[in-house]
């Protein structure tokens, strides 16, 4: 899979939308007409588009250009969605190549973490024509780690001294998305920050579940 973003960055921001996603699969065996192809992203990616049930977020097939020609990308076949599934019908008079690219593009978002190791997976799995369907092939690759973002978060002075190069304290103030044992505040500008006398603590169990740190600054 590749997931960047336009400027060739990858898309691993917890609760960010991934979009152009491509993912490129290749099967040992030719896909004919009435083969199915599943796509199961990892626990907590959607592919099926918000505002559409059952289609495809983005979703379209990616042509691939070889030394002689250019091959138009299952033109007939029926593409649908649900939840994370995403299922390619195959409908074509010609069976599509063996061992050679199948790219798609589609758009996802990142859940706030990182899925559990188990489930941070992106399957393919080709199913032949028939009833029951036979697993033709399978494949599993792992999934980017998710960069979880702190939420709401706030700096807020609240001493009362308020005037140029007076000290005074500021409080920093998030909603953790995920299990920390350390949290690193840097006060890049201005200069002058004093975080020495700094103290943690968390709000009253019947507010948000917010984080605090204050700390003095001059």
């Amino acid at each position: 899979y590749v997931n960047e973003d336009e400027q060739g960055h990858n898309q691993v921001n917890g609760n960010s939308i991934v979009r152009n996603l491509h993912l490129t699969m290749q099967f040992p065996d030719r896909l004919f007409d009435g083969d199915t192809v599943e796509v199961r992203a990892p626990e907590g990616f959607p592919l099926e588009d918000p505002q559409r049930t059952g289609v495809c977020w983005d979703f379209a097939f990616v042509e691939q250009t070889t030394v002689t020609d250019t091959i138009g990308v299952l033109p007939n076949s029926m593409v649908n969605c649900s939840h994370g599934l995403l299922t390619i019908h195959i409908r074509e008079p010609f069976p599509f190549p063996r061992d050679f690219d199948l790219t798609i593009s589609v758009t996802t978002s990142n859940p706030s973490t990182t899925p559990f190791v188990t489930d941070n997976w992106w399957r393919v799995t080709h199913f032949a024509a028939g009833s029951p369907a036979s697993i033709q092939s399978t494949h599993a690759v792992e999934g980017w780690p998710i960069i979880p973002q702190l939420r709401n978060a706030t700096v807020t002075l609240v001493g009362h001294l308020m005037r140029a190069t007076a000290t005074s304290s500021v409080r920093v103030s998030f909603i953790s998305v995920s299990r920390a044992d350390a949290v690193l505040v840097e006060a890049v500008e201005p200069v002058g920050f004093d975080f020495s006398a700094a103290a943690v603590y968390r709000s009253a169990p019947t507010a948000a579940p917010r984080n605090s740190l204050s700390g003095v600054a001059q």
